[in-house]
């Protein structure tokens, strides 16, 4: 939350979920399943979690997020990390990654 509010982006997100906000650490899914519940108490109705997406840079959240059923981007941090299983697509450069990103609106 310091990195956040340090950067001025907090109004930015409709709610910030921390490690202490739910049970399990990724690559069990309750980060995403906590997150998706949390959302559908804000917007009052069921959310299918195939109209959700996550980006992650790390394999071990990219895991969590299939599990939990969510289409998921791996951003991958350096050219030569190998895409991570369970992505529906792996990227690296900010061209793919913002194509990818706008495959999903």
């Amino acid at each position: 939350m310091l990195a956040l509010t340090a950067k001025g982006i907090v109004p930015r997100f409709e709610f910030i979920l921390c490690k202490e906000d739910y049970e399990g650490r990724k690559p069990d899914p309750a980060p995403y399943l906590a997150a998706r519940i949390k959302m559908e108490g804000i917007v009052g109705a069921t959310i299918d979690p195939t109209h959700c997406l996550a980006i992650e840079d790390d394999p071990l959240g990219v895991a969590s997020a299939h599990a939990a059923r969510l289409p998921v981007i791996h951003r991958r941090l350096r050219e030569d990390d190998p895409p991570a299983q369970g992505a529906s697509i792996n990227v690296f450069s900010e061209d793919d990654f913002l194509k990818a990103v706008r495959s999903y609106l």
